[in-house]
């Protein structure tokens, strides 16, 4: 879930962190599925929402604004993969922890994901 994720599991010792990971995928999974599994509780949010909502990631103040933007663009559903080059530093890995995250929070809100 993006650098907030990472930050909070390396706090956690390392033979529970992918217990506790799968436990705060599961609170996003539940805000957005109906406890039947046959529809979505609320319409999925974009990805700058997601981002920068308290209710979401809550990163608003971690991710330069330029990056933001392409993570947005990334992810208007006009791509299905992308290839991220650049220098060191140039944001490569934070646009793909941020649209991993995102695009696991639009999995999850699918009906049929257990």
């Amino acid at each position: 879930m993006g650098d907030l994720l990472l930050q909070a599991a390396q706090k956690i010792e390392p033979a529970k962190r992918a217990l506790w990971i799968w436990g705060e995928l599961k609170k996003l999974r539940d805000k957005c599925v109906a406890p039947d599994g046959s529809e979505l509780r609320e319409p999925v949010v974009g990805p700058e929402e997601f981002i920068v909502s308290d209710e979401y990631l809550n990163a608003k103040g971690l991710i330069y604004p330029n990056v933001l933007s392409e993570v947005i663009e990334l992810n208007n559903g006009k791509y299905v993969e992308a290839v991220l080059t650049g220098a060191i530093g140039a944001a490569k890995t934070t646009v793909a922890l941020y649209t991993q995250a995102y695009q696991l929070y639009v999995l999850l809100c699918l009906p049929y994901i257990n």
